[in-house]
């Protein structure tokens, strides 16, 4: 676990050389990838064979579609800085830090800072038991860092069971190489008292309902998901 835990500082601390390389040997695997365009000013990228939903709770899911990708887990929380009472990076990962050792047989492995996004962004590195999308008890490994924006703390995890952690970690490590920061999307002006109500949209059909939850293809006025198709050994 000591090696493990040296070795995702590394991984962390060179996240900068984590962008593909524009030489990449002959007969790699053409991998696609789709860039996230979040309302809170963020984006990163992530493969297109991981999924992107946003739970009940508006955190940001990103999850593998097949395989032992579906137990692994990337989720971006996105926290007022207005709004909440710990006001700096390392407070909100105070926080998360407690919430970690709660879990059943919850331990730190690892505390440090990691460049991303142009600053030096606190990090932990945990391990605990909980169950997988089987329902099995298995230890998880996870990583905890907070990324300051303009008007919001990004708490930015990755979650997979031990034994396949290491497997998927390079999606996470791309993700976190490309995040990039800018400032949220302006708020839709409020429609004045007097004016009638919008009328309800229509029921959507079978279709539509499957989808939602999902970024759809988008204009330039929204959330978008840009594809993006290289050669990589991702």
């Amino acid at each position: 676990m000591r090696n493990f835990a040296k070795a995702m500082v590394q991984c962390l601390l060179l996240v900068a050389s984590l962008v593909l390389a524009a030489v990449i040997p002959a007969g790699a695997q053409e991998t696609v990838f789709r860039t996230y365009k979040d309302n809170s000013g963020f984006s990163c990228e992530f493969p297109s064979d991981w999924d992107f939903q946003q739970a009940e709770n508006t955190d940001r899911v990103f999850s593998g579609l097949g395989g032992t990708a579906r137990d692994a887990t990337i989720i971006v929380q996105v926290i007022d800085r207005a709004k909440t009472s710990e006001k700096t990076a390392k407070a909100q990962l105070g926080v998360l830090k407690a919430q970690l050792l709660d879990i059943r047989d919850g331990r730190i492995l690892k505390e440090g800072e990691a460049p991303i996004a142009g600053q030096q962004a606190p990090f932990v590195i945990a391990s605990y038991k909980t169950t997988d999308t089987a329902g099995k008890l298995r230890t998880f490994n996870h990583i905890q860092m907070v990324v300051t924006a303009p008007r919001v703390f990004l708490l930015m995890s990755y979650s997979a069971p031990e034994g396949i952690f290491d497997e998927h970690m390079k999606v996470f490590e791309n993700c976190s190489a490309t995040l990039a920061i800018g400032e949220p999307k302006a708020a839709e002006p409020e429609a004045a008292e007097e004016e009638p109500q919008t009328p309800a949209p229509p029921a959507k059909s079978a279709e539509e309902e499957e989808s939602a939850g999902k970024p759809a293809p988008a204009t330039d006025d929204e959330d978008t998901i840009v594809w993006r198709r290289i050669r990589s050994r991702i």
